[in-house]
């Protein structure tokens, strides 16, 4: 269609595209489809960009989510995890001869949180360390298999898993056991959210350092709130 000057589509600026779809429902995009979507703008000159905002920062296992896929994006939009402790930060990276930007150009009254900047540091020396990288990566097998687990002993409410590795989502069977869910889990302390255009995915994205009884915790307070299903 791109390449046809009779489809009546003129050719996109730039194509943006988050490798898993947060609130979208947890939707995790194969690897060769980001594939074919860095070709086809690498064929039309397209400028390729990866909101990684929720995705990145090491949530997916990797600092950058689209690193299984082995893509270069042309632009990265980073943020939340980022800071290493929700404090507001965020930035751009972006391919230098694209950056157009002079000195001072794009600027703002209520940027750069100092607050932020030594938080961020701190996350990003951490990422350095492989021990703390490799525990990550343990951390998100252990997430993964005890998801597992719950959608086999709950078919019932649960028609699958979703997303990828401490980015992942329990995809129910009605937005009324997610609802049932989230009252029960928020009475016994665990805070959960819905995703999805109906609302009908539950979100699980713990903090990358948790350690495996907080972990363990959390999925035993998931677990006994859709036990409570049978009860509602």
């Amino acid at each position: 269609v791109l390449s046809d000057p009779g489809s009546g589509i003129e050719k996109p600026a730039a194509i943006i595209l988050e490798t898993i779809q947060a609130e979208g429902g947890m939707n995790a995009a194969s690897a060769a489809w980001l594939t074919e979507i860095q070709r086809i703008c690498r064929t039309h000159g397209i400028v390729f960009i990866v909101d990684d905002i929720q995705a990145g920062a090491g949530r997916t296992g990797d600092f950058f989510s689209f690193e299984s896929a082995k893509i270069e994006p042309d632009i990265v939009c980073l943020s939340k995890s980022l800071s290493g402790s929700g404090s507001p930060l965020s930035i751009v990276l972006i391919r230098p001869d694209l950056d157009i930007w002079k000195p001072g150009e794009h600027s703002g009254t209520f940027r750069g949180n100092n607050f932020a900047f030594v938080t961020a540091g701190a996350m990003c020396k951490m990422w350095s360390d492989r021990k703390f990288t490799a525990g990550v990566e343990r951390t998100a097998v252990r997430l993964q298999t005890h998801l597992d687990r719950l959608v086999a002993k709950f078919p019932r409410y649960i028609e699958q898993k979703r997303g990828r590795g401490l980015m992942a989502g329990l995809k129910c069977r009605s937005p009324a056991v997610v609802g049932r869910v989230h009252d029960v889990a928020f009475e016994n302390g665990l805070l959960i959210e819905s995703s999805g255009p109906n609302r009908d995915v539950i979100k699980v994205l713990p903090p990358i350092t948790i350690t495996d009884a907080e972990l363990d915790r959390g999925i035993t307070i998931l677990e006994h709130a859709l036990q409570e299903q049978d009860n509602a």
